[in-house]
């Protein structure tokens, strides 16, 4: 009983951190999952779709409605609005967002074609 104490005491930080790092990380594809949506919505309807940050944690994307990031997951530096041309670029330049989540950073960035990486 003792060594079983012994190594959930020793696993147990390790192991929660591996989760932090994956919510993080789920958050980040999520989040360049819908800037691609919005991207593709744009050069789809020939128009112009906004992306804008409505709260440290929630953005709305134009025509398709308001998003969450992860639980705990919040936006520590970001544009307040991103907008993609009728045909797929950002016409005022590259954009970089940061997410945070306990101590942990990932960027997102999208360059000016409208292609959004993580960094």
């Amino acid at each position: 009983m003792v060594t079983v104490s012994i190594i959930v005491v020793i696993a147990l930080p390790p192991m929660f951190a591996t989760i932090r790092g994956t919510r993080l990380e789920a958050a980040q594809q999520a989040f360049i999952g819908d800037l691609r949506l919005a991207r593709m919505e744009a050069i789809r309807r020939n128009v112009s779709i906004a992306v804008e940050k409505t709260s440290a944690t929630t953005y709305k994307i134009d025509s398709i409605g308001v998003r969450s990031l992860e639980e705990g997951v919040t936006f520590t530096a970001a544009p307040t609005t991103l907008r993609f041309a009728p045909f797929g670029p950002i016409p005022t330049g590259a954009a970089t967002y940061t997410l945070h989540l306990n101590g942990k950073n990932a960027t997102v960035y999208v360059n000016t074609a409208g292609n959004a990486i993580a960094k």
